[in-house]
């Protein structure tokens, strides 16, 4: 089993996956006649020509308690995905780079542990765990392009799987 030390989600460390979008770490612009704050994107997701359906979904996510065993990674070849915390509490975000044959390179593998309000831009063909609320149920929302056909997801079991511990600086809110 290979094992992995989650850490706190932020933009530099997660940035060779794709992309952080934290509202927090943002001044923003002020909007609605002073009662609130707009947060532009600092990227866009990105998508080839081949993906022109937009897709947008709801995920309501079961709690999953500590360790979480990677079991399989899914990528988009050809569509960035978002996901970003609506309800609920912390999540995991597991990613990889491809490696040779396109299969994922579990040598770069990375663990995050993402806060309520934010959210995550996987790069196109960015391999990754389909995403776990950790200890209790979330809501998050999803957006992607689309295909239509059998390449929009493709799914990589690992064997062995690969352990998500936390951290030796745990952060505050996990036990």
């Amino acid at each position: 089993m290979i094992f992995l030390s989650a850490k706190p989600l932020d933009a530099g460390g997660f940035a060779r996956f794709g992309a952080l979008l934290d509202a927090a770490s943002r001044p923003g612009t002020v909007v609605n006649e002073g009662r609130g704050r707009r947060f532009d994107a600092a990227t866009t997701l990105q998508h080839g020509a081949e993906a022109a359906i937009p897709a947008l979904a709801l995920y309501r996510m079961q709690a999953s308690p500590w360790p979480v065993a990677v079991r399989l990674m899914e990528r988009h070849r050809h569509s960035a995905q978002m996901f970003l915390s609506l309800s609920g509490g912390q999540f995991l975000v597991v990613a990889a780079r491809a490696g040779h044959g396109g299969l994922p390179d579990l040598g770069t593998a990375a663990a995050f542990i993402g806060e309520p309000g934010q959210a995550i831009v996987y790069a196109p063909g960015i391999w990754h765990l389909p995403i776990v609320s950790l200890l209790e149920a979330g809501t998050f929302a999803m957006m992607m392009w689309e295909t239509g056909g059998p390449g929009d997801c493709d799914v990589w079991p690992l064997d062995p799987p690969l352990s998500v511990q936390l951290q030796a600086s745990k952060p505050e809110t996990m036990p």
